[in-house]
Order: C-alpha cells, then sequence, then structure tokens
C-alpha cells in the first residue's frame, strides 16, 4: 500500500539484472527503488540487492528485487519485493514456492515492507511470520513478498484494487524464477488482511494471467471482503472505527475512477489528503490525522458516492472464481475484518463451486489469525505443495 515515489533501476532489458548488497541490518537504500527503465512484459527480474537477517526468513539467501508486473491499465510497471530461496539442491521441478501478501502498512512509498527487510522484527506479529516464513524456507520452498504496485515504487498504490494487488502476487513468483533458476513453478498464494484478499484476486487470476505458472492453493487470512457493501453507510458513520484505513481505500479508489480529490473530498478531508502519500497506517490512524475525522465528514455533501462504491464491489473477492483448493482462516474476535461477513464470502465462494476449507478461531483478533491458523496453513500448505 505505498504510493507515489521516484525508483531507480539498474537494468539491461528483459532478463538482465544487477546485483549487490546491503550490510547486514540495513534498511535498502531509496535510490534502489527507482526503475530507469522497463521490461515489455510482466513477470520479469529487473534488479536486486543482497539483504540478511533482521526480519528476513532464516535457512536461506534473501534479495530484495525490481521485476515488472502489469496495472489495471495494461501500462507496465516495476514493483519490488523480497525473495527468500532456500540453500542447496532444489528438488526435481525447482524448489516449490510460497507467495506471502503482507496486510495493510499505508500507501506511502515509506511503508513499503522491503524498505526494512534487514531490520528486526518490530513485535510479536512480525517475529511471528519471519518463524513461519522461516519453517517454509527451512521444509525446502521459496518464500516470495511482494510489496504491490506503488508501494515503494512509482505511482499511487491501488489499495484493494483486485487486479493489481493479484498480478504483484503472480509476479514476483515469475520473477524468482529469474533471480534463481532453482525456483520452481508449483506455488501457493497465502495472505493477510489487504493480503487475504491480494491472495484470492491472485488465485482468481493466475491461472489465465501467468500459465507458465502453477497454482496449487490459496490461503487467505481475515480477508478484506465486502469493501463496497460497508462502504454504502459510511455518509452515516459519526465515528471512525477503522482509523486511516478509510483514508486508503478512498484515495485509490478515487485514483483508480479519475476522479479529482477536489471533486469528491470535503474541506477537512482535503486538508489530510497529503498525509496519505507521507506517512503509514499508524499516524494515519492518529487522531491529529485521518483517525481523528468521522466518516460522515468524509465527502462533500453534494458528492454522489455510487460510482465509487461501485468500483469497490467490483474489486470484492466474493464473486471470484477460484479453481483451487482454499482455506480461509478468520478470527471470531476481529474488529476489523468483520467475521459474519467473511461468513457470507465463504457461502458465496461455496455456491460458485470454488473448494473451501474454513477455519475459525474463538476469541481470535485481527493480528492473531495469522498464528492462531498456523497449523491449520501449514498443513495445508504441506498436503498442495508436497
Amino acid at each position: 500500500m505505498r504510493g507515489m515515489s521516484p525508483r531507480r533501476c539498474l537494468l539491461l532489458p528483459l532478463l538482465a539484472f544487477a546485483l549487490s548488497a546491503a550490510p547486514a541490518g540495513a534498511a535498502v537504500p531509496t535510490s534502489f527503488y527507482t526503475a530507469s527503465s522497463m521490461p515489455a512484459k510482466p513477470g520479469l527480474m529487473m534488479k536486486s540487492i543482497t539483504v540478511h537477517g533482521g526480519n528476513l526468513p532464516s535457512g536461506g539467501k534473501s534479495d530484495v528485487i525490481m521485476y515488472s508486473s502489469q496495472a489495471p491499465d495494461g501500462k507496465i510497471v516495476a514493483v519490488t519485493g523480497i525473495v527468500t530461496v532456500p540453500k542447496g539442491k532444489a528438488p526435481k521441478g525447482g524448489f516449490p514456492v510460497v507467495s506471502w501478501a503482507h496486510g495493510t502498512t499505508g500507501i506511502a512509498d515509506s511503508c513499503a515492507p522491503s524498505r526494512f527487510a534487514g531490520n528486526p522484527p518490530k513485535g510479536v506479529y512480525d517475529r511471528n511470520f519471519r518463524a513461519e516464513a522461516s519453517e517454509w524456507v527451512s521444509d525446502g520452498y521459496a518464500v516470495v513478498q511482494t510489496d504491490y504496485q506503488g508501494l515503494g515504487t512509482a505511482g499511487m498504490h491501488p489499495y484493494l484494487i483486485g487486479i493489481s494487488e493479484g498480478r504483484s502476487v503472480i509476479d514476483i513468483v515469475r520473477a524468482a524464477h529469474g533471480l534463481d533458476r532453482r525456483v520452481g513453478k508449483r506455488w501457493v498464494s497465502i495472505g493477510h488482511s489487504q493480503g487475504g484478499h491480494a491472495a484470492m484476486w491472485a488465485a482468481a487470476l493466475g491461472p489465465k494471467y501467468a500459465p507458465s505458472l502453477r497454482l496449487v492453493g490459496n490461503v487467505p487470512l481475515a480477508p478484506a471482503n465486502h469493501i463496497g457493501e460497508q462502504a454504502q453507510a459510511i455518509n452515516k458513520v459519526a465515528g471512525n472505527p477503522f482509523g486511516g484505513i478509510p483514508a486508503l481505500i478512498i484515495a485509490a479508489g478515487l485514483e483508480s475512477a479519475g476522479v479529482a480529490p477536489e471533486t469528491a473530498l470535503s474541506d477537512k478531508a482535503l486538508a489530510l489528503y497529503p498525509q496519505i502519500e507521507q506517512v503509514c497506517l499508524d499516524k494515519l490512524s492518529a487522531d491529529d490525522s485521518w483517525g481523528g475525522l468521522a466518516l460522515n465528514e468524509i465527502f462533500r455533501s453534494d458528492y454522489d458516492t455510487a460510482p465509487l462504491i461501485a468500483l469497490l464491489q467490483a474489486n470484492d473477492p466474493e464473486d471470484l472464481i477460484i479453481k483451487v483448493p482454499v482455506l480461509i482462516g478468520q478470527g471470531r474476535a476481529d474488529t476489523t475484518v468483520i467475521p459474519s461477513l467473511t461468513d457470507q464470502t465463504v457461502d458465496e465462494l461455496k455456491s460458485h463451486g470454488v473448494k473451501v476449507t474454513y477455519k475459525t478461531y474463538e476469541g481470535v483478533n485481527h493480528t492473531g489469525v495469522v498464528e492462531a491458523a498456523r497449523k491449520d496453513t501449514d498443513k495445508f500448505i504441506h498436503k498442495v505443495l508436497g
């Protein structure tokens, strides 16, 4: 979920890329995120920088990479992310791939997870994920983690725009093979929150968008869903229980619809609008930022939100057709992704013939579901990837 920023890439056409190394524990240089030229196709490696330690999975070699992807408008764009490949000889067919899609961090470029790839984990959530990702590497899986289009690289990040997110999750799998030929073609998409939404779109788009890959499973954990339905009530809510998240949804929605913020937003919202491209979710959620702005104060009184809501509904995941097994995990104490709406999503997916296994966890909140679902997640991944 990152937005505008210049990016530079030392890239030769197509598969050529430059290799370098960052000091252990150091943040990736800002200059790495600028692309000087673009390949003609998505899914190609552009450049990489080796990183060490910190929040990275253990047991393998990790690189922050820049790769090409395709935006919803068809334009080829630069995207960054992290690739961790196990050490040693790969099995026949190469190392299977776990493609992880991260949860909401913001839209500003400074919020891209790869920018802090070598830094120590910030808290329990990061430490738990690092442990799980390290286990995947130990089990012989390559682990790839996209930043998403526009998050760290040029342009506004299309937050919760399914095609953009999904292609980011897919193309890093293709690019990982360009980085290291030991990376195979069999893969699983998995993610949490925004990342659950992204992983579902990747699963729906993958077989047609990247037929050279072989998707075998999908694991959305507390996936963002029914966003359009919830947005219909925005003008009636006097408070703001969601902090900075509505700002991200609205900014990306207006950008995708080609609507100028001045046309849609109130004076109070416009005064806060620049912060969306400057700070991450925690600061956007503060009382002196979007977190202190009531939802019914965001739009101009004369602005018709119906087209924007329709766009959001078109990006909801419940109508997707996913042709591989799906495991959905949801905490019952989640106040960010509403459990009853995830229940509905599961029912809707099943009505389309999607093979869904649904696991719920009593007393588990939004961030806790990743760890709570860990045994079920790992069992599922081992089953589909072998």
